[in-house]
């Protein structure tokens, strides 16, 4: 039988870090500590588990298909031992650790900051590590739900069992090149020039607007990044829409307007259950929360 009671906790974060890192030398610069004990470590595991957990190669080590699935429990561990820690620190009004927060490029750029302000001078000891995920919300949802982020911001809705509230509304607007006019262009103006799209879910958002709306999709052109597309508008090469929030650094040539059926993205904030949420995370929400009242539009 099994001896789980002598497995230490710093065997399961050793055996995580090799797992992560690829090699012994590099787990053991990221813990401090020399590489024998990195594979005394390891190799004590292995034993008390009575299974092989890492294969070497010339590379460095790997997990085996077991050793992959003992490290996803064993990091499970290893971050409700954190949970604890933060708890009892914000308990002492002396939080630290690390805010993991990955957001689509617009939210980052417009809405985060102030809000970043207001935790850091709350919590100076939490760094903030910040992710940016413009093209994919699916992408950042898998972020949040593996356990990498604390919480994530882009378009909602988003997929069970994450939570989400909503921040704002963000209108899409035409970006316009060509004469300007007194009133929005109408379908058969904007049809008149190629609309550039990217590659993102907001793309497809569009896409999806302009069928509904009966409008031909035939002159796309596929341009992926939004500094590109603003150029393009700026030379007279075409129209984009782009959500407002992403929308920075307009040329004076460039204007933009409604769309003659306007269109909207919902913006929010989303995160796992709550009792899953990292304190350090419960701290940011709760600070989320309350900037959002004092706006008038909270919706947690």
């Amino acid at each position: 039988m099994l001896d789980f009671t002598r497995v230490t906790i710093t065997q399961l974060r050793t055996f995580v870090t090799a797992s992560e890192a690829g090699t012994l030398s590099e787990a053991a610069l990221r813990l401090n500590v020399t590489q024998s004990s990195v594979s005394f470590a390891i190799a004590s595991l292995e034993k008390q588990l009575n299974v092989k957990l890492l294969l070497r190669n010339r590379y460095g080590v790997e997990p085996t298909p077991l050793g992959s699935r003992v490290a996803l429990h064993a990091r499970g561990i290893l971050q409700i031992l954190e949970n604890i820690r933060q708890e009892c620190a914000l308990d002492a009004q002396n939080l630290t650790g690390r805010l993991q927060i990955v957001s689509a490029r617009s939210a980052a750029l417009r809405l985060l900051p102030p809000v970043l302000r207001e935790f850091r001078a709350r919590h100076p000891g939490v760094q903030v590590n910040l992710l940016s995920e413009e093209h994919c919300t699916t992408l950042t949802e898998m972020y949040v739900l593996s356990g990498e982020c604390d919480v994530g911001f882009s378009s909602l809705p988003v997929a069970p069992p994450l939570q989400s509230s909503v921040l704002l509304r963000d209108e899409y607007r035409l970006l316009w090149g060509a004469q300007k006019l007194s009133r929005p262009p109408t379908w058969e103006e904007i049809a008149s020039q190629p609309l550039m799209l990217g590659t993102s879910d907001c793309a497809r958002r569009i896409s999806a607007h302009w069928m509904a709306c009966g409008q031909s999709l035939d002159a796309v052109e596929r341009i992926s990044e939004d500094d590109i597309s603003i150029t393009f508008v700026k030379n007279g090469l075409g129209v984009c829409v782009l959500p407002e929030l992403a929308i920075t650094n307009l040329p004076p040539e460039v204007v933009t307007y409604s769309l003659p059926e306007p269109l909207f993205r919902t913006l929010g904030v989303f995160y796992l259950p709550t009792f899953a949420v990292s304190p350090i995370g419960q701290a940011f929400l709760g600070l989320l929360k309350g900037t959002d009242a004092q706006r008038g539009r909270s919706t947690f």
